[in-house]
């Protein structure tokens, strides 16, 4: 097995709330929290079409976000509810 370090990246999340942890710099070893991402949701619409464009714009939204925290990821442990 490889002795590099990997960059691995921790993620517990839900629809609406993500906590992201990580190692604080490149050498280091100890995970810490990086950031959280909170998914406010969709407001109610008269169009259901337009609620539903609106709902999958911020899902995407709220990925990017996570994402942005996990630069170059090579290993992600993902947990959360099972509702995201």
């Amino acid at each position: 097995m490889s002795q590099k370090n990997k960059k691995q990246f921790g993620v517990w999340m839900d629809n609406h709330h993500a906590s992201i942890v990580g190692p604080a710099t490149a050498d280091s070893t100890e995970f810490v929290l990086l950031g959280h991402v909170v998914n406010p949701g969709a407001e109610p619409n008269s169009s259901e079409k337009n609620e539903q464009n609106s709902k999958q714009t911020l899902q995407h939204k709220f990925f990017k976000e996570i994402l942005a925290y996990m630069q170059n990821a090579e290993e992600v442990h993902l947990t959360g509810t099972g509702t995201a």
